[in-house]
């Protein structure tokens, strides 16, 4: 390239005058593209390589941005119990503490609308929550060896944001050494799906949750007594085997 000694416009060689100021140009100074001149080689190859790279940012941004509309996707909320279903929760869990105290092996059964009406009545132990996530209302789902554990939440950013965001827990709830313990499995926010690895290390689903679920001391101490539990699509069976 020839630099301009007047204005310092860089004119393609070739030129005897500058091409912005008209100023005669000294062909002493032309300066290579090692030292800041532009490259002479073909501009097609770059252009090409360019769009190539504009296209890939592109598809990065789209894969983003679809991310976020599965992580902030609310999912339709089960109805709530009626009031027959919360009365034959009450008698399950009745019937479930008397088959604590039996002496004889035994097990009972519980429907996903008895277990859904149990958790109806659970809240959060802390609302005036500025940061992070507030649970409103959780509810169970079963599957074939494991339960997810769902729950409709607001998601707090100071005052900038408050989203209704959807969770859910997935696990395999299990006696354990004499204890209930619940060996999570998985973990989604909205639509997107997380391996159990992200979810342990992020441990917000763990935090939210158990923010729920520890109400429920009387609860687990009774399940605790509780020698298995087997998981299925349709129904939980709980056995209890006198020690």
């Amino acid at each position: 390239m020839l630099p301009c000694q007047k204005c310092g416009y860089n004119n393609e060689l070739g030129r005897i005058f500058c091409h912005q100021c008209g100023q005669k140009l000294d062909l002493d100074a032309i300066r290579p593209a090692s030292r800041g001149g532009k490259s002479l080689k073909p501009k097609g190859k770059n252009l090409a390589v360019k769009w190539i790279r504009r296209a890939v940012e592109m598809m990065v941004l789209l894969v983003l941005l679809y991310a976020v509309h599965l992580l902030l996707e609310v999912v339709p909320e089960p109805a709530k119990p009626s009031e027959t279903e919360t009365v034959a929760a009450d008698k399950k869990w009745l019937a479930l503490e008397k088959l604590v105290g039996r002496r004889q092996p035994s097990q009972v059964e519980i429907s996903p609308a008895e277990a859904k009406a149990f958790l109806a009545a659970l809240k959060a132990k802390k609302t005036d929550v500025k940061w992070g996530f507030v649970p409103e209302r959780i509810w169970i789902e079963f599957a074939a060896g494991s339960v997810d554990l769902q729950m409709l939440a607001t998601m707090r950013m100071g005052g900038a944001l408050e989203k209704k965001v959807y969770l859910t827990y997935s696990g395999v709830p299990k006696i354990q050494n004499g204890q209930l313990v619940f060996e999570a499995k998985a973990g989604s926010m909205g639509r997107l799906n997380w391996p159990i690895g992200v979810v342990n290390t992020l441990g917000f689903h763990r935090y939210i949750f158990a923010d729920v679920l520890g109400r429920l001391t009387t609860e687990r101490e009774t399940l605790s007594q509780l020698s298995r539990i087997e998981v299925h699509p349709d129904r939980v069976i709980v056995y209890h085997q006198p020690r």
